[in-house]
């Protein structure tokens, strides 16, 4: 498949099978994921791959308290706070895999973290795989608690919780508003 086509195929998904993901494909996604371009080469990221559901679950729980207790009664947040009190709501989805993309502390983390998750996601898709960044498990994952569950080594910044696996069905694509764009010439 081509990245034309993957980039207008690649849905985010939050519902998977009940199907394990080869550690093989696995290794692949990752392969692929480092041949993103990045500042100097300097290859800053760290890759922690999850598959514990045990764990998997208890991060959700704490995750989930972590950010009712940050966004407190934001009335912008209301949907969320609605999710995240929900005990049936697991932040992962039940996805068989988690990749946890981190990045060397440093002001281009974010960015350098963020265009390897973009060729893990993109990659995901060549293998029939769906993933979907979950945002709501990085705050908590940069708390101590969070980064001794994980074994983070210090000096590595959480960035991109990416959630993998089969999905259960065809995800439809969202409608696209057209892009703003300001040409000069």
């Amino acid at each position: 498949m081509n990245v034309m086509r993957v980039s207008y195929v690649r849905r985010e998904v939050r519902n998977y099978a009940d199907a394990p993901v080869a550690q093989r494909v696995l290794e692949a996604l990752i392969a692929a994921a480092i041949e993103a371009p990045g500042a100097c080469c300097e290859q800053p990221w760290h890759f922690t791959v999850i598959r514990n559901q045990p764990l998997l679950d208890r991060i959700s729980a704490a995750a989930k308290v972590h950010l009712l207790s940050t966004i407190g009664g934001n009335p912008g947040r209301m949907e969320v706070r609605q999710y995240l009190l929900s005990p049936e709501f697991q932040i992962f989805y039940h996805a068989p895999v988690v990749i946890l993309i981190s990045a060397r502390s440093d002001e281009q983390a974010f960015e350098e973290a963020s265009v390897v998750a973009q060729n893990l996601m993109l990659a995901a898709r060549e293998f029939g795989l769906s993933t979907c960044w979950i945002d709501f498990a990085r705050n908590w994952l940069e708390t101590h608690e969070g980064r001794r569950s994980i074994a983070l080594p210090a000096g590595y910044q959480p960035i991109a919780p990416i959630i993998i696996g089969r999905p259960h069905a065809t995800t439809l694509p969202a409608p696209c508003e057209p892009p703003i764009i300001k040409w000069i010439d």
